[in-house]
């Protein structure tokens, strides 16, 4: 008996001290999207590409802090060398230059250099940098995260310069809707209204009412009626002395018929709405209002992630009468909200800043959204391609058209076609 005791002892022990299983870089090869914070409390989002290149390994990664501390561009990482230590793998990393991953300025005074341990686990990895610079007030970040969403494949896109030529001196698309077997999208930059074929073939601009900047942010479409609405993001109500969103009805030949006001009270004049569709229940006509921060909230509250609202108006005579706010799932993880669409009983929903897409359930008996699933929009490694995604409009089952607005860097200015993986 004390001789078997002390054999399992042995091998309890034995089995103890066995080193960890050995990491092997195709068993975590992918993409990783990471959350986390630094040394300075600054919260930050990641994302992580490891791929091979060649005979070699290739990691890359593109950050971005949240709230105020936020930069227009992200920061590249490019890795410089990569060693697997039992099943962690260390990384040194030197900062990108101009955003462009690889392309290091070879006549830069400073080069920053990080030194990062990752550990990967059954869908997810942690991951710890630390500055080479020790002068730095920064002096580590740590995260966590999970294998990034699928990617949204890329069908066929043009740029609204190669279909209108320079008809606008920017395209700043900002809202979209389909019709048949055409495509309409709306400027913020201008109060035309470009129609594009499905086939991205040909396109034309309808005049609105007036010229120049018209602020839209949003377009939908009522089949009953066959009228257009045109959201505008945000005004100021001058009895009142708020911001509201405001709505354009529109014939089918786009003159304006109308004007309505959505009362519920935005945070800024440049943080309101950000897309519309039109919803028909019990033959009346609900307007679906999407708000770009979370919590309708804007600066760094509008950014915690995860807390999506929609605002839903009936029609009532003239007026556009509140219904009922409703919560975006939580699957829906984005820092933003640029545009919707509804397809029967299925709800997508973009954004810019996050550069995804979300598919969910509006319930036909309430307007509760339930389940939901997150898609990405396709990178080169880390870095974006598409920064930014405004309107999305259903095309089929699996296939939804977006906009892009005006952005330095990635594929801008354009109409694009995905499919759901």
């Amino acid at each position: 008996m004390g001789r078997a005791l002390a054999t399992s002892a042995l091998a309890l022990l034995l089995l103890w001290v066995q080193p960890a299983h050995a990491l092997e870089l195709e068993e975590v090869a992918g993409a990783y999207r990471l959350e986390g914070t630094d040394s300075q409390r600054r919260e930050f989002t990641a994302f992580v590409s490891l791929q091979r290149a060649g005979d070699a390994w290739r990691m890359e990664r593109s950050g971005q802090f949240l709230g105020k501390e936020r930069e227009e561009r992200p920061w590249i990482w490019v890795s410089q060398s990569l060693r697997i230590s039992g099943a962690s793998l260390r990384v040194t990393f030197v900062e990108g230059y101009e955003g462009i991953a690889g392309a290091i300025d070879p006549d830069a005074e400073e080069r920053h250099v990080f030194d990062v341990v990752y550990r990967f686990y059954s869908g997810g990895v942690s991951e710890t940098v630390i500055p080479r610079d020790r002068d730095s007030e920064w002096r580590y970040s740590r995260a966590r995260g999970k294998t990034a969403a699928p990617a949204l494949q890329l069908v066929a896109e043009r740029s609204f310069k190669s279909l209108l030529g320079d008809a606008l001196d920017r395209y700043e698309a900002s809202g979209l809707t389909r019709v048949g077997d055409q495509l309409y999208a709306v400027f913020d930059n201008d109060r035309r209204v470009a129609q594009v074929d499905l086939e991205l073939s040909g396109a034309r601009l309808h005049p609105t009412k007036g010229s120049g900047k018209s602020n839209f942010e949003g377009l939908a479409h009522d089949p009953t009626t066959g009228r257009f609405y045109a959201l505008v993001e945000s005004q100021r109500h001058k009895s009142k002395d708020e911001d509201f969103g405001r709505v354009w009805e529109l014939d089918a030949g786009f003159r304006r018929l109308d004007r309505a006001w959505l009362k519920v009270e935005l945070p800024s004049d440049n943080r309101g709405f950000e897309g519309a569709v039109v919803v028909r229940r019990g033959g009346e006509r609900y307007f679906l209002a999407l708000l770009e921060g979370n919590k309708g909230k804007a600066g760094t509250k509008g950014e915690r992630r995860g807390e999506g609202r929609l605002e839903v108006f009936r029609a009532h005579g003239e007026d556009l009468e509140h219904v009922t706010t409703v919560k975006i799932p939580e699957s829906a993880f984005f820092v933003d909200y640029s545009g919707i669409d509804v397809r029967g009983d299925q709800v997508v929903i973009v954004s810019q800043t996050s550069s995804a897409l979300w598919v969910g359930q509006l319930s036909r008996s309430s307007w509760e959204l339930s389940g939901g699933k997150a898609y990405r929009f396709p990178r080169e490694h880390s870095r974006l391609r598409y920064p930014a995604i405004e309107g999305v409009t259903w095309v089929g089952a699996k296939r939804v058209a977006v906009v892009s607005d005006s952005h330095e860097g990635g594929t801008t200015e354009s109409i694009h076609l995905f499919d759901l993986p």
